[in-house]
């Protein structure tokens, strides 16, 4: 399942989607644009749509993209030519990650806040609100002060569940309403046209974007 909706503060503002993210059969990733950066939703599908290009090309590891490919270095090399503010303007976005490992084993790779979405064996959905009550680590912040990459993930690991996913930090209007929250459980275990309906529902709720990956 992947769904993405605008916040009703986005459109009140006349600023687009900011979210993105992308959904595979090993793959779950959402990235949350910075109000701030001035292009980041820009920023946020390039990465998405390169990324998924790695994919198709067989890049299995995340990690090993980032890193040991210094991949979004390149990346960054290309696109903004070492322009700072250029890419402060775009790059100004937070990466949640699934790695499926195996039926039952993932692996979530965390470079900000957001949500992980745990669908244990009991059927039960569990929310863990990726917040340690400071600015959120955005992903550019790995580029300031050296052009050297050095991401700044950590790494959580499941394993004995049925399934992991992500979301934006869009979703915590969604847990502000155990109404809604109970819809939206329901809807996690169903289709994603009933997903995107149910948000549709309670839009004028959702004040900032939200995309979900599950």
């Amino acid at each position: 399942m992947f769904v993405t909706k605008i916040g009703s503060d986005h459109i009140f503002h006349g600023m687009n989607n900011q979210d993105y993210g992308l959904y595979t059969d090993n793959i779950r990733l959402v990235c949350d644009g910075c109000s701030e950066g001035k292009h980041s939703e820009v920023g946020v599908k390039l990465f998405t749509q390169h990324y998924q290009k790695l994919l198709d090309m067989n890049f299995s590891s995340y990690v090993y993209i980032l890193a040991k490919e210094r991949y979004i270095e390149k990346l960054w090399r290309e696109i903004f030519s070492l322009n700072v503010q250029s890419a402060l303007d775009n790059l100004c976005f937070t990466i949640l990650q699934v790695v499926k490992l195996s039926d039952n084993e993932f692996d979530v790779h965390v470079c900000g806040d957001g949500y992980i979405i745990v669908h244990h064996m009991d059927d039960s959905i569990e929310f863990i609100k990726l917040d340690n009550g400071e600015y959120p680590n955005y992903y550019i912040y790995n580029f300031i002060d050296s052009i050297e990459i050095n991401p700044g993930f950590e790494t959580y690991h499941y394993s004995g569940v049925k399934n992991v996913g992500v979301a934006t930090d869009g979703l915590r209007f969604i847990l502000q309403s155990k109404q809604n929250e109970g819809i939206f459980r329901e809807k996690l275990l169903g289709k994603e046209i009933a997903m995107k309906r149910f948000l549709n529902t309670i839009e004028h709720s959702l004040k900032d974007d939200i995309t979900i990956s599950f």
